[in-house]
């Protein structure tokens, strides 16, 4: 099995900084639009390539904080992956689920599903 991965991390390999803020990633993207990146840094075309999406808690709580009108992941399906038991709002129960396995078990049976 394989996988892509789309991530934004600054320097110190985070993506939130010490208050838990991505408001960074704001600014990077007003800047790459301007030298001909898409101003998604490219994500729509990387979206429209995979079948399932697999992301640890603390970015699926990040991306809930947002609130309803920013889920940017539409119908497509989606791992979390955590050790702990996960609240999954009911608005996404048909499309995201909760996995404690390996991230190397989760896209061996996503890849076993026929999702790539």
């Amino acid at each position: 099995a394989g996988g892509h991965v789309f991530m934004a991390c600054s320097f110190d390999g985070f993506i939130a900084d010490r208050n838990g803020s991505v408001a960074w990633l704001d600014q990077y993207g007003k800047t790459m639009a301007g030298k001909g990146v898409p101003s998604d840094g490219g994500f729509a075309s990387f979206m429209a390539q995979v079948d399932v999406i697999v992301m640890g808690r603390t970015t699926f709580e990040q991306v809930l904080s947002f609130g309803e009108d920013m889920w940017p992941y539409g119908d497509k399906p989606m791992v979390v992956l955590s050790h702990r038991p996960l609240t999954i709002p009911k608005r996404y129960a048909s499309t995201v689920s909760h996995d404690s396995g390996s991230p190397a078990d989760v896209l061996w049976r996503a890849w076993n599903r026929g999702l790539h």
